[in-house]
């Protein structure tokens, strides 16, 4: 039996906390500081760790903590808006927009809310 590092070419994973419940409004404050703060802990591990260049962000709400780091220390972050995406953008493509130093759609039909997007095709 082969271990990790054989099975999936990676030496350590992360595990990120989903960050917020969809089907309990009620938690979501709590839950979204909570999973924050463990995203923020676990971004300055892997800074102090390994030599990250940039990252590559196609969805989830916790990538924005992440890339916001990233660009404050001048690293590069792309983002890539889902291809289920055709009339609107998702929460985190909307933030990300703004923060990421490249923004691809996989539809045309999002550079309508993205003007400065580039177009990617599905990938």
């Amino acid at each position: 039996m082969a271990d990790l590092e054989d099975c999936f070419g990676a030496v350590e994973h992360l595990v990120c906390p989903e960050p917020r419940d969809k089907f309990n409004i009620w938690r979501l404050p709590i839950q979204l500081i909570h999973t924050s703060y463990i995203t923020f802990v676990q971004t300055l591990y892997l800074l102090k760790h390994y030599k990250i260049s940039g990252m590559v962000s196609t969805g989830t709400g916790m990538v924005i903590i992440p890339a916001l780091i990233l660009r404050l220390i001048n690293k590069k972050v792309i983002h890539i808006e889902d291809w289920s995406r055709f009339d609107s953008g998702s929460y985190t493509g909307k933030v990300m927009y703004y923060i990421a130093d490249k923004f691809y759609v996989q539809n045309k039909s999002l550079l309508q809310k993205y003007p400065k997007a580039i177009y990617s095709g599905r990938l």
